[in-house]
């Protein structure tokens, strides 16, 4: 009975803390963007690259599963890159960024006429299964499918991608972000896998409950976040939301507040956006300016 009374007054805690924190912490105060920095531009020599389909064998799903890659179009010979991997939401696919919310010129841009670094981008298929099919929204084998994909990445389809491209591999070289049920997934898989993940982004996140359609905490597959004391840190956590997102209700900013109580250093802010492709592209734009920077190796 006092174990059932902790979980339901945790449970309280966290749903005051998603309803207030966005007035009682530090949101930082988004920064203005240029106009087109999702756009193609259309300057002279400027190239944006090419998608390239991979098929690779997925040890988590027991089968072939797929994933497109985009190198930078100015790849130099003999310089290996650091690498973001990039996962969706439901109902969606590995092209979904690159389709719907303009990675490759959000990526491009970014580094052309402002911070960012060159890094290769990977289009992750977040439902790991045999065939990739996505399980109904009401079953248990939809959270089944898409909690894999940490383990996918870093037992399958991160060596293949480091076995085929010019990569750099340590953990401050290797970044994993998403949106809504990929925003879930890129927190679980940055930290379960701290030795790999150095940077991670959570747009719009779904909530950690088993069942995602639910309402409140229910049964979580994780309840806390924590670094590991031997992990060295992370580079970079960005969690973002739009004001007007009314999918997954305070679970960004109920994230904020876990973070915040768990004094791990993170980047939290609200954009006029809902929960929309927008949105998402906004949100990896910032991303994107703030990783590999120091702390990656050369």
């Amino acid at each position: 009975m006092r174990r059932e009374m902790k979980k339901i007054a945790v449970t309280v805690i966290m749903l005051l803390a998603a309803l207030f924190c966005v007035s009682c912490s530090d949101v930082n105060e988004y920064p203005e963007k240029p106009f087109d920095y999702d756009h193609r531009r259309e300057v002279e020599g400027l190239d944006y690259g090419e998608l390239e389909e991979i098929t690779y064998y997925s040890e988590a799903a027991g089968a072939e599963k797929h994933a497109v890659v985009l190198m930078p179009p100015d790849a130099e010979e003999g310089r290996r890159y650091p690498v973001l991997y990039l996962l969706h939401g439901l109902m969606c696919g590995e092209r979904t960024w690159f389709d719907l919310c303009s990675a490759a010129q959000t990526v491009r841009n970014s580094y052309v006429y402002e911070d960012a670094v060159p890094m290769i981008v990977v289009g992750v298929n977040c439902v790991v299964n045999a065939g990739e099919k996505e399980p109904s929204v009401f079953s248990d084998e939809l959270t089944e499918a898409y909690d894999k994909t940490g383990e996918d990445i870093v037992r399958s389809l991160k060596p293949y991608i480091d076995s085929h491209y010019p990569t750099l591999t340590g953990k401050y070289d290797t970044a994993v972000a998403g949106f809504s049920m990929g925003g879930r997934e890129a927190l679980l898989a940055a930290f379960t896998y701290q030795n790999v993940f150095g940077h991670v982004g959570a747009f719009s996140s779904a909530s950690f409950n088993r069942n995602v359609v639910s309402v409140g905490v229910v049964d979580p597959v994780l309840d806390e976040f924590r670094v590991e004391e031997d992990s060295g840190g992370f580079g970079y956590i960005l969690l973002m939301i739009g004001e007007a997102d009314l999918m997954t209700g305070g679970v960004t900013q109920m994230y904020d507040a876990m973070m915040t109580g768990s004094g791990i250093e993170h980047d939290f802010y609200t954009t006029a956006g809902g929960h929309d492709f927008a949105t998402w592209s906004d949100g990896l734009h910032t991303f994107v300016n703030n990783i590999f920077g120091a702390g990656a190796s050369a």
